[in-house]
């Protein structure tokens, strides 16, 4: 007699559709959660990142917010406020209506720029 298989996890199913290259922005900006917050796999915030840039590269703002935040705080990443601008700014571009997108994206480039100046 089988043993009935186990039932993918969503883990497994979304690292799967990635790996082939056959994910949406979304399911990778899913993967990318996923690692954040160690759910279905070990916390990975290095691969977090990564996957929050490919998502937001491919159209998604929540994706572009989020790795703005990690490396605006420097979550897991070097604090680079340069970036945390680039992709505040990208979720302004994909979420125009969003307030907090623009006034993460005003406040941070700003302190980018103040910095390096200052060098």
């Amino acid at each position: 007699m089988k043993t009935p298989k186990k039932p993918e996890s969503e883990f497994d199913g979304l690292k799967r559709a990635v790996d082939a290259g056959n994910a949406s922005a979304e399911d990778v900006f899913r993967l990318a959660r996923l690692y954040y917050r160690g759910e279905g796999v070990a916390a990975n915030k290095a691969m977090a990142v990564n996957l929050f840039q490919q998502a937001a590269d491919n159209g998604d703002g929540y994706a572009a917010f989020d790795a703005a935040d990690m490396y605006r705080d420097g979550d897991g990443v070097p604090k680079e406020l340069n970036k945390a601008c680039e992709y505040y700014k990208k979720a302004k571009e994909i979420f125009p209506t969003w307030g907090l997108p623009q006034q993460r994206a005003e406040e941070i480039c700003q302190k980018s720029v103040q910095k390096t100046r200052k060098r």
